[in-house]
């Protein structure tokens, strides 16, 4: 599984990206071509009320992506964090224990708290390479319209 690229989400322009996922946008271009084939009136407005709304739909979509990947990353950050933290204390421990000032079960306790935090670690980088995805999807295209 790739890492995230967390450089990439310092480049982001949301505009672009929200105006480039708009000309991509699959259901946006069907709606484009059903309107420019209407041949009533009343028909062709109803299109169009429709494709203005969808095409509103998907540019929230897209900004909600992003603010998505943003809390992602801010949640990745935090537990990058507390892990090392966690590595911190636990070397300590290490270090206490061979001096003899804490007990065996002082440390397992502080291992446990070590590995809890390296798991809050690898969840959040999924849930960041998850948000990326997702983000990247809905520039490519495939924002939700409805």
């Amino acid at each position: 599984m790739p890492a995230p690229d967390l450089n990439s989400i310092q480049t982001i322009d949301l505009d672009r990206d929200v105006e480039k996922g708009l000309e991509a946008n699959y259901a946006l271009r069907i709606l484009e071509k059903k309107i420019a084939n209407a041949k009533s009136g009343s028909n062709k407005e109803t299109l169009e009320e429709q494709y203005k709304s969808q095409k509103e739909t998907a540019a929230s979509s897209i900004k909600a992506g992003y603010r998505s990947l943003i809390l992602a990353k801010s949640d990745y950050d935090q537990a990058l964090n507390a892990y090392t933290l966690e590595a911190e204390t636990l070397n300590t421990a290490g270090r206490k224990l061979t001096a003899g000032t804490i007990t065996r079960n002082d440390y397992t306790k502080q291992e446990a708290s070590c590995t809890a935090a390296e798991t809050a670690v690898q969840t959040a980088e999924l849930a960041l390479l998850n948000a990326m995805l997702e983000y990247q999807w809905s520039v490519d295209g495939l924002a939700a319209v409805s």
